[in-house]
């Protein structure tokens, strides 16, 4: 299926499991190989390595304080996802996922404290 795929949105953490030794280069060079036609991996503190053909550009992950991690890399994908839809690059589509989990984080719960569309996207500028 992965050749259908736009965009790969796994952790590096998850991907350990099945690549122990592989970098987050060399896991992003694998997925591209397999068909994938972006692949981003999310790196929590570290931020994120996104992948597009030759291109590699790493999107560094907000400042935040953490409260509660529960529900961040989902918030990250939706807030990727949201801005996708509003006719964002995947650059910038993964500023807004780190501005979104990084709200999540801040707060108990694995949503509450994700404020509107609007706002996330000044944090992530």
């Amino acid at each position: 299926m992965l050749p259908h795929c736009d965009c790969f949105l796994p952790s590096v953490d998850d991907l350990r499991g099945i690549y122990p030794d592989w970098t987050p280069e060399r896991l992003a060079d694998h997925f591209l190989l397999l068909g994938v036609g972006t692949v981003v991996l999310k790196r929590g503190a570290a931020g994120c390595l996104v992948a597009r053909g030759a291109e590699r550009t790493v999107v560094p992950a907000l400042p935040v304080r953490v409260v509660d991690t529960t529900g961040a890399g989902d918030c990250w994908n939706a807030g990727f996802l949201a801005a996708l839809m509003h006719g964002e690059d995947v650059v910038t589509a993964a500023r807004i996922g780190h501005a979104c989990a990084a709200y999540c984080i801040e707060h108990v719960g694995g949503s509450a404290g994700i404020p509107d569309y609007a706002t996330v996207c000044r944090r992530a500028q």
